[in-house]
């Protein structure tokens, strides 16, 4: 008899232990359910316009200034350029096509000029300055 006690002990207890893992099983799947969702969302995005290039198309412009051609001609001596001769060019940069302010970099060499030569510029907002001989940087931004 004490071997169908013994058995009857250990059936009990397995059914115990199994229905009490079950449980646990249970309540752990309950807890996960309510923590967890699913949902869907979409968003769109728009870029803005960015159109800027310079003479030609090209982001990088190269050009050789004929003082000539740039002068003043009531200054020219013999169609050249003399002491007393005075002129000017424009560089024009535009953002019209573009959604976004641009920052801009000019560079002007005059590195192989006449001592007596002189370059000046004038921002749009600002007083005239002189450029010195050599590699000379202009940077701003248009808004």
């Amino acid at each position: 008899m004490k071997t169908f006690a013994k058995g009857k002990i250990i059936t009990i207890l397995s059914l115990t232990l199994t229905l009490s893992v079950v449980a646990a099983c249970g309540m752990l799947a309950s807890t996960y359910a309510k923590y967890t969702d699913t949902f869907n969302r979409s968003d769109s995005i728009t870029v803005a316009k960015w159109d800027f290039l310079g003479e030609n198309d090209v982001e990088r412009v190269n050009f050789t200034i004929d003082p000539t051609q740039s002068a003043d001609v009531k200054t020219l001596v013999d169609d050249r350029v003399a002491p007393g001769t005075s002129g000017s060019f424009k560089i024009k940069l535009t953002n019209a096509n573009t959604d976004t302010g641009i920052d801009f970099v000019i560079t002007l060499d005059t590195t192989n000029q006449p001592t007596n030569l002189k370059f000046y510029y004038q921002p749009a907002t600002g007083e005239k300055r002189e450029l010195k001989a050599g590699s000379n940087t202009i940077t701003g931004q248009i808004a």
